[in-house]
């Protein structure tokens, strides 16, 4: 788990990173310590947008599934 230093730290960061930009959005998937509270309220405060990508749902035939695994290699 990433602690909120580290957090706050990277946060910081980008915002040093990109000190023209208005906006940063930041797109994170689904995993439990990308929602987090803790991470979430860090954002805020840094003023970042967190924005999240839809679940990943594994189509059941063998074939699409083959190629799903072949697409998300790339």
């Amino acid at each position: 788990m990433v602690s909120l230093k580290t957090l706050k730290t990277f946060f910081d960061q980008l915002k040093d990173a990109y000190l023209k930009e208005p906006n940063i959005h930041l797109i994170l998937d689904q995993e439990p310590y990308n929602t987090s509270t803790d991470l979430q309220n860090a954002a805020k405060e840094s003023g970042i947008e967190v924005h999240y990508l839809p679940f990943l749902q594994v189509p059941t035939c063998p074939h699409r599934r083959m190629n799903m695994c072949a697409i998300i290699d790339f």
